[in-house]
């Protein structure tokens, strides 16, 4: 008689086919469970967190407000003392050794005379000088200007000044003053350590002037506040 050998039940459950088949389901089972699990928790906590606000206006509110007097009656934070007038500094020149020449496709003979005929854009119904420079408490250079139209005014700002311009004759009706002068009275950052970087535009539905400027609430950088007056009309020499 030949000796049979004979495995052990527990070896012969660990290396049977069903047995290896039904461990290895039931893992992924769990291991799907716990998958559910963790997305379900997260896409709760997605949920439940509030919107951060991608792509969306972040909308703040403003700490201090006031109605001033009208501009007309308000005095110039200081006096003005504007240096002789100057053309900015001009910028350095950059090497460069092109050679002008006559270019045969664009200056001949037909383009020459099409130049010399009369241009069809109109000209302007008015010119007058703006804010002169040096400007307003700060010689800067660039002058950051911008100006906008009114119902019947306009509005230059350069650096830390504007003047309010009539815009059927050029005459100045107010200034030019500092921007700071606009929040005289009003105390802080606004009143005392403006920063430039202004901006003027008039709301033609609403009639209104909105002007803004950068401040410091100790006259150095970080910049601090965010300045803006908002006429009462659309008279900018008013409140």
């Amino acid at each position: 008689m030949k000796p049979i050998k004979k495995t052990t039940a527990s070896q012969s459950a660990f290396f049977n086919p069903r047995v290896v088949l039904g461990f290895v389901l039931c893992s992924l089972c769990v291991l799907l469970a716990l998958l559910g699990f963790n997305v379900n928790s997260t896409s709760s906590a997605l949920a439940a967190a509030p919107d951060q606000g991608h792509g969306q206006p972040i909308v703040g509110a403003s700490y201090k407000n006031d109605v001033s007097p009208a501009l007309r009656d308000v005095a110039q934070g200081w006096p003005l003392q504007f240096k002789p007038q100057h053309e900015a500094a001009e910028n350095p020149k950059i090497p460069n050794n092109h050679q002008d020449s006559p270019d045969t496709v664009v200056q001949d003979k037909i383009v020459s005379e099409l130049a010399l005929l009369a241009p069809h854009i109109p000209g302007p119904i008015l010119n007058f000088n703006g804010i002169r420079f040096p400007g307003v408490g700060c010689n800067c250079a660039p002058p950051d200007t911008n100006g906008s139209v009114g119902t019947t005014q306009f509005v230059q700002m350069v650096n830390e000044g504007y003047q309010v311009f009539n815009k059927t004759t050029g005459n100045s009706v107010l200034g030019p003053n500092s921007i700071e002068s606009l929040w005289s009275g009003f105390g802080g950052a606004c009143e005392n350590f403006g920063f430039g970087d202004p901006t003027v535009v008039f709301d033609k539905a609403a009639r209104r002037w909105v002007i803004t400027e950068f401040a410091s609430r100790n006259g150095n950088i970080p910049i601090t506040d965010y300045c803006m007056a908002v006429s009462t009309t659309d008279d900018a020499t008013g409140t």
